[in-house]
């Protein structure tokens, strides 16, 4: 009588155990919930942002008549080219990043984890500019080609260049400080 009764009851402590151990694997499935907790690295890359450096300031010159002024941080490095924008979640409106290439060709970028939208500024080695990508959407892997060859790419808040007048031919002027 003993061996039976621990028989029952194991048996339903076992069933029991396989019930929870079932619906913790498929609840989440069914209701949409996700029941694992972020790892360390997930919560830095939503609350990481890097630090805007002021590098140097340039403008946009149409004629003798400046027609905006920008403060600018440099990416000139393979590491700080591939990085640019990522993992900033704001820009004053008088900032952008400058991308120095190391020759003039066609050049082209993309928004992969940037997740502020931009104006891309392509500007010859002559400095002036050669295409404009307008309010290139965050988060896109959408290659955004220049039109002409460019060796200098300007990264402005989106919307900037239909703002204030950047149009291609103009002249953009940069010093570094």
């Amino acid at each position: 009588m003993k061996k039976s009764l621990f028989k029952t009851v194991g048996t339903i402590l076992l069933s029991l155990a396989l019930i929870g151990f079932l619906y913790v694997q498929i609840a989440p499935a069914i209701t949409g919930v996700d029941t694992k907790v972020k790892s360390h690295a997930q919560n830095i890359a939503e609350t990481y942002e890097p630090p805007f450096l002021l590098e140097g300031y340039g403008a946009f010159v149409n004629g003798s008549d400046t027609v905006a002024t920008y403060r600018i941080e440099l990416a000139e490095s393979e590491r700080e080219v591939q990085q640019g924008m990522m993992w900033r979640k704001h820009m004053d409106p008088d900032m952008g990043m400058l991308f120095l290439m190391p020759e003039e060709r066609m050049q082209s970028f993309w928004m992969k984890n940037t997740y502020v939208g931009l104006d891309i500024v392509y500007i010859s080695s002559a400095g002036q500019v050669v295409s404009i990508q307008a309010n290139a959407q965050p988060f896109s892997e959408t290659p955004l080609p220049s039109e002409g060859p460019a060796q200098v790419i300007l990264e402005l808040p989106a919307g900037t260049c239909a703002q204030v007048g950047i149009t291609p031919g103009m002249n953009f002027k940069w010093n570094r400080l």
